[in-house]
């Protein structure tokens, strides 16, 4: 029979069909696997895995089935695979090394620690309190992003990048109806810029082509 390890749990003295006291999952170095005593987060789950864990104390727990449950992260939906199902388990957690081994990256930094994928992707953000990481999956999605509502910026990008001067000027003489207090901006567009770059003039000297197909273009698209 195999045999992991967890070191951050302790047993519930409850009947099998209990669950866990949160829905917070701990980020735990110490766990050779992904656990969870919550049978209603399986997408799948396989009841012939039979094997055991031992926690901290020395006392062993019954595995009662391996299988995978979707959580949701700050880039979209993902599948946690390898999840033990331990009844008598108190406190869901997350193995670090399993992580590592499924090819996510995790950083340890100012009281934070980011969970990332294998492209670098920021998947969550985990604060420390009581000197632990807890993440709940289901309010990893529910912040949100500030934004500046500038209703210049937004007239100059939804008329193809328009110059402020003249926004401005149709704004103040009513030409239009919509436009609201449009005020010049002290930024730079980027757009702006690379839409009004002029070509450099080719040389006097530049080969010009005689006949048809004397010389070609053809663009190549390397793949790195």
């Amino acid at each position: 029979m195999e045999e992991d390890f967890l070191f951050m749990a302790t047993i519930q003295e409850m009947c099998n069909t209990a669950k866990t006291n949160d829905s917070s999952w701990l980020i735990d170095s110490g766990c050779t696997n992904h656990i969870t005593a919550d049978l209603s987060l399986f997408k799948d789950l396989n009841k012939s895995y039979l094997s055991r864990v031992r926690i901290g104390n020395g006392d062993y727990v019954k595995v009662e089935g391996k299988g995978a449950i979707e959580v949701e992260t700050l880039s979209g939906t993902k599948t946690l695979k390898n999840i033990l199902y331990v009844p008598k388990i108190n406190q869901n957690l997350v193995s670090v090394g399993q992580l590592i081994e499924s090819g996510y990256s995790i950083f340890f930094n100012d009281g934070v620690c980011d969970i990332k994928d294998k492209n670098g992707v920021l998947l969550l953000s985990a604060k420390m309190m009581n000197i632990s990481f807890n993440v709940d999956w289901r309010e990893v999605c529910l912040s949100a992003n500030t934004c500046e509502n500038n209703e210049s910026v937004f007239w100059h990008k939804r008329l193809g990048h328009f110059n402020y001067a003249t926004l401005k000027r149709i704004a103040d003489l009513q030409m239009t109806h919509g436009l609201l207090d449009i005020q010049e901006q002290k930024s730079i567009c980027e757009a702006y810029q690379l839409e009004k770059q002029t070509r450099v003039v080719f040389p006097d000297n530049a080969f010009k082509a005689l006949s048809k197909l004397q010389l070609t273009h053809r663009c190549v698209w390397v793949d790195a």
